[in-house]
């Protein structure tokens, strides 16, 4: 296994992450779609990931965040009013306890989509289909 580090493309085009990528560098795409994972970090990157639209925060995150036919992680500190994936009840927990939490910046997110042909990479657990 090899890791491959690139520069993320310029700020200023499309919301949605995969239509940036394809606008800024096409030719990124098909590396991408040949990766085993790909790792997205950052507070901007995982807004364009889910279009910078507000969903519900327990909308799965595979439905909410539309990426490149590849398995991907996002780590984000919170810092916009947006989030996806949460679990029923765990945003409301978080509003009572803290009215800024979705842009304090004091609390994160670590999530993820595994394609299912992917699976021979990552534990068997991860891979379990609900």
């Amino acid at each position: 296994m090899r890791v491959v580090l690139r520069p993320p493309p310029p700020l200023g085009t499309p919301t949605h992450l995969q239509a940036l990528i394809q606008d800024t560098a096409p030719g990124l795409v098909s590396d991408l779609e040949e990766a085993a994972l790909v790792i997205l970090k950052g507070d901007l990157n995982y807004r364009k990931l889910l279009a910078d639209r507000t969903w519900d925060a327990t909308t799965p995150f595979e439905q909410s965040a539309s990426f490149v036919g590849t398995s991907f992680v996002a780590f984000r500190t919170l810092k916009a009013n947006l989030v996806s994936g949460l679990a029923p009840g765990v945003a409301e927990r978080a509003s009572s306890a803290d009215a800024d939490w979705l842009v304090a910046g004091k609390y994160g997110v670590i999530q993820g989509a595994v394609k299912q042909d992917s699976c021979a990479w990552f534990p068997r657990h991860w891979c379990t289909l609900a």
